[in-house]
């Protein structure tokens, strides 16, 4: 019963401290243009890896190819 409190006390301590930074980050200005802007370069830097990774592949099946025939 006693490890039932710690854990009770534990999740009410991260609440607190999520909220002191959620209201932390919209007091500065900083709650969605930042995360906006890094998500938009991880998935270029996604798509940019996707389109090697196919360029890739396709240049593998065609030696593939020319050496089979």
């Amino acid at each position: 019963m006693k490890s039932y409190a710690y854990l009770l006390v534990g999740f009410v301590l991260l609440a607190m401290v999520a909220v002191s930074m959620l209201s932390h980050r919209e007091r500065f200005g900083l709650s969605d243009m930042g995360a906006i802007g890094g998500i938009k370069d991880r998935l270029t830097a996604m798509e940019n890896k996707i389109k090697e990774s196919d360029d890739k592949r396709k240049e593998s099946v065609g030696t593939l190819n020319s050496t089979l025939h």
